[in-house]
């Protein structure tokens, strides 16, 4: 029983990471595009347009919890981890 809960929380995690990950990609890609931009024949007033848009976009999009945990693949791995440990304890108790 124990087993199919995690296999269920795995799912749902996965998911929910999946989520994430598809916020964090296209944010980085439009850093990446507005850096590869032709600026240097613009006017001034695009200049600062695209500087003030570098700023806002050199950190990722990202959902967390309270700044403490990301929404990422990260967060899944770090659970497989964690649930691997757990069923593993599991495991060994059972079998005393």
């Amino acid at each position: 029983m124990t087993l199919i809960g995690v296999t269920g929380t795995l799912v749902i995690l996965s998911r929910f990471c999946a989520g994430g990950e598809n916020l964090i990609s296209p944010s980085v890609e439009f850093y990446n595009t507005l850096c590869d931009t032709d600026w240097i024949h613009w006017n001034r007033s695009n200049k600062r347009t695209l500087l003030i848009m570098l700023q806002i976009t050199s950190t990722p999009l990202a959902i967390s919890f309270f700044g403490i945990i990301s929404l990422d693949f990260n967060l899944l791995k770090q659970f497989y981890k964690w649930s691997y440990q757990a069923i593993s304890l599991i495991v060994q108790f059972q079998h005393k």
